[in-house]
């Protein structure tokens, strides 16, 4: 039972998995680059050319995904794909530990050694129970957390890049009319870098805002991983006081430990 019973690293393994989730980097949504802006007395007579220029940009700020690395729909991906790992690993596990009952008890000389042998089995499978819920718990938690916080992401880089380009449009339009209405090329100007300017400097502030997403993921990670120790060390000192149990009554009975390789 020392080595095939229990299979602790390998949950570890598979668990530790989850820390490649959901903290990569976020794609950006790319702003249009400001086109050189002439000079006031060149600025209406370029103002159709720069808004050409500016338009085509938008176009493809507006067909770019919003999430990359992060979206919920690889993390669905990966959840599903560790709760098959999970599942596939459990029942080769389980089957591991049958044969070492089977083994033990094939090798028990009365029915006391055969009575502690199954009240061991008992105890280890109940620990196992209660370990596999607090796991599963943890990775439920954390993916329905994500999940979650990954869609407030994505609609607020979809809404700051409807905004962008909706301000970046109205400011081309803006001066596009005010030059037709032959207003003040230098105040046309200055209202269309201090409009352009406004626009990105909302778009920015909204890129910074991911970055308190990824401390939050990286935060519900860490909750997560020490939900799973907690319970992979409690299940440790299940094993180690049922073992010990196991060898007190065995030894009762007059066997030797060894006589179970335990």
């Amino acid at each position: 039972m020392k080595s095939s019973s229990i299979k602790i690293i390998s949950v570890i393994m598979i668990v530790m998995s989850l820390s490649q989730l959901a903290v990569g980097n976020i794609q950006p949504v790319y702003a249009a680059n400001t086109e050189t802006i002439p000079p006031a007395s060149q600025f209406c007579g370029s103002i159709n050319s720069i808004g050409s220029r500016m338009q085509s940009k938008l176009v493809n700020i507006t067909d770019t995904s919003g999430v990359s690395v992060n979206s919920v729909e690889s993390l669905l991906v990966r959840q599903s794909n560790i709760q098959k790992d999970l599942e596939q690993n459990r029942i080769k596990w389980d089957e591991e530990r049958n044969q070492q009952y089977d083994k033990m008890l094939s090798l028990a000389q009365n029915e006391t050694q055969k009575t502690a042998i199954m009240t061991f089995k008992i105890s280890v499978e109940n620990a196992i129970v209660i370990r596999r819920q607090s796991v599963d718990l943890a990775i439920t938690e954390y993916f329905s957390q994500a999940r979650t916080l990954l869609q407030r992401e994505e609609s607020q880089l979809v809404g700051a890049r409807s905004e962008f380009v909706m301000n970046i449009t109205k400011t081309i339009d803006t001066a596009e009319s005010d030059c037709s209405a032959n207003k003040s090329p230098s105040e046309i100007r200055t209202n269309f870098q201090t409009n352009i300017a406004t626009a990105q400097n909302k778009l920015q502030k909204t890129r910074e805002s991911i970055n308190t997403t990824k401390s939050e993921l990286e935060k519900i990670r860490k909750q997560e991983m020490q939900t799973i120790n907690q319970a992979l060390q409690d299940f440790q000192g299940s094993l180690t006081g049922a073992r010990r149990d196991l060898i007190n009554n065995l030894k009762s009975s007059g066997a030797k430990t060894n006589q179970f390789d335990i």
